[in-house]
């Protein structure tokens, strides 16, 4: 191993309510507000299907930003 990042959301309640520290979600919501990006795709793990692919709007991330 050469080396070893970690990171999270340095918004303490997105790092609270977001998993792995909310790293992820912090990302987005910095596309969606200040790169131009118009959503963002999410691919999680469920027991009873393979992956959930969801696509979240403007609107949902900058409720989950807060």
């Amino acid at each position: 191993m050469l080396e070893v990042w970690e990171g999270w959301a340095g918004d303490p309640e997105l790092r609270r309510a977001a998993s792995s520290g909310g790293a992820a979600s912090a990302l987005a919501l910095h596309g969606v507000e200040h790169e131009g990006c118009a959503g963002v795709l999410h691919i999680a793990a469920r027991d009873d299907v393979r992956v959930v692919t969801t696509v979240e709007n403007v609107a949902d991330v900058e409720i989950i930003g807060g």
